[in-house]
């Protein structure tokens, strides 16, 4: 079997640029068969010499416009044609690894937005359960605003989450974000996430040869296990909401 390497694709105008002169070639040398076969006197003859040379002249014209070295029509050597070769032939590994190229950077433009990681264990869990203790929260928030009727139930519950100022910062710690840098956007701690929990899948092979168990930096996995849910959390449908949330201060 041909080896690919020895592969080449040709032009399509270089192509039919070639079919053409070999038709024409081939009508030259028809036409010069006939007039051969119609030789009946010395002025026939007179004609197909006329004929000759004028033919002669435009496949003179033809061959110098096909760039054959004048040296392999002496010997015939095939590394006389490697300039014609690139001038009119594309190897077809090159086309491919440029189709190929040309595929991957259009498929990394498009998936720019959506680009695989690997995530480890430890760092999904730590995610999943930041997630629940937030939700947790929200409930046990929303509820106890809920069930706020007077003045001192209000300042009871502002003054309980006042002891939970400490969450957001213990989160922000274990997602990555960078202390004393403020979480004001949505890029910021997905920008932190992506740095500290997930590897890129290109990387994946490396990391995963290194043998490791986790992120190297295990403080977000401590602060994980330092979860504390509200008291009074117990499910997130384990609670009746008031007939009237809406209720003012009782005087």
């Amino acid at each position: 079997m041909e080896n690919k390497k020895n592969r080449y694709v040709i032009g399509k105008n270089v192509y039919e640029k070639h079919i053409d002169d070999e038709v024409h070639l081939y009508g030259l040398l028809h036409q010069l068969a006939a007039q051969a076969e119609r030789i009946r006197d010395e002025e026939d003859v007179f004609h197909l010499l006329d004929a000759v040379k004028k033919y002669g002249a435009i496949a003179d014209e033809m061959f110098d416009g096909w760039g054959i070295p004048g040296r392999y029509l002496v010997f015939g050597e095939k590394k006389d044609l490697e300039g014609l070769r690139e001038r009119e032939l594309t190897k077809l590994s090159d086309i491919l690894a440029e189709h190929d190229a040309a595929n991957m950077s259009k498929a990394l433009e498009q998936a720019s937005w959506n680009l695989p990681y690997i995530i480890h264990g430890s760092s999904f869990r730590l995610l999943v359960g930041s997630i629940f203790e937030l939700l947790a929260r929200y409930c046990s928030l929303k509820r106890r605003i809920q069930e706020v009727r007077t003045e001192k139930d209000f300042l009871r519950l502002q003054k309980q989450t006042a002891k939970e100022g400490d969450t957001v910062p213990r989160l922000c710690r274990s997602w990555g974000v960078p202390e004393g840098e403020e979480m004001t956007s949505h890029d910021v701690l997905e920008r932190a996430i992506r740095r500290k929990h997930l590897i890129p899948v290109r990387e994946a092979d490396l990391v995963l040869v290194c043998g490791e168990d986790g992120p190297d930096d295990q403080e977000g996995f401590e602060d994980s296990e330092g979860m504390d849910l509200p008291d009074d959390f117990d499910d997130l449908d384990g609670y009746d909401e008031p007939d009237d949330p809406g209720e003012g201060w009782d005087e």
